[in-house]
C-alpha cells in the first residue's frame, strides 16, 4: 500500500504488511518526519525461519543517517503468529530505552503476521 503518511498502528500495518512477507524473519525500520509523513524505510536485518539478531546501533544508525524525527520498527513472523515472543518484548524495552537517552521517539514495534498484526504502542508497551 502506498502511504505518504503514518498516524496509527493500522496505518503502519498497511503501509508494512507487502514488505514483510518473507519467508525468514525481517526486521524494518520506517523512518518518519515529526508530522508522521514517510522518509524511508529498509529492512535492516534478515534472520532465519524464526529467529533474526539484531543490533539496536544499526537500527539507530538508519534513524540517524534518515534525518528522523521518530521512528517505526517493524518484524515479521513466517509462523503466521503476531503474539509477541519473550526475545520480541526484550528488544522492544532495549530500543526504548535507547530512544530516550538519543532522543527519537520509538512511537511503535509492529509485528506482522499472515492475516494479523500485533502493536506494542496500542498495548501499552510504548
Amino acid at each position: 500500500m502506498k502511504l505518504s503518511s503514518i498516524n496509527n498502528s493500522l496505518d503502519a500495518y498497511q503501509y508494512l504488511k507487502n514488505r514483510l512477507r518473507s519467508p525468514v524473519e525481517e526486521i524494518w525500520v520506517v523512518c518518519l518526519h515529526s508530522n508522521n509523513k514517510i522518509i524511508r524505510s529498509r529492512c535492516v536485518f534478515r534472520g532465519s525461519v524464526n529467529f533474526c539478531n539484531y543490533h539496536p546501533r544499526d537500527i539507530f544508525r538508519y534513524t540517524c543517517l534518515s534525518n528522523a524525527s521518530k521512528f517505526i520498527l517493524a518484524h515479521n513472523h513466517p509462523s503466521g503468529e503476531s503474539t509477541p515472543s519473550f526475545k520480541d518484548i526484550e528488544m522492544t524495552k532495549k530500543i526504548k530505552q535507547i530512544s530516550e537517552i538519543m532522543d527519537i521517539p520509538f512511537i511503535d514495534h509492529i509485528i506482522c503476521a499472515k492475516k494479523d498484526y500485533y502493536s506494542f504502542a496500542d498495548n501499552g508497551w510504548l
